[in-house]
């Protein structure tokens, strides 16, 4: 991990709250609001947290379950 650089993704309400994210994932959420994930970035800088766009609408949010797969995939390799 690369300190406390990391990469956000934004997930609708409460859908966070329902997956164990793996080590170094930091979740952000309030009741009834979006929720955002910290994923900490492999290397080097990253963007400065802004949005770019209006609120999403529906369906514009990130799909947890596909996150969760490969950040697993990522964060959670076994050393051989």
């Amino acid at each position: 991990m690369s300190g406390c650089r990391r990469t956000y993704f934004l997930l609708a309400p409460k859908e966070g709250g329902e997956h164990d994210w793996p080590p170094g994932v930091r979740r952000f959420a309030r009741p009834t609001q979006d929720e955002c994930l910290g994923v900490p970035a492999p290397e080097g800088s990253t963007y400065r947290l802004s949005r770019r766009a209006g609120a999403p609408g529906i369906g514009e949010f990130v799909d947890a379950e596909p996150l969760l797969a490969v950040l697993m995939a990522q964060l959670c390799q076994t050393r051989e």
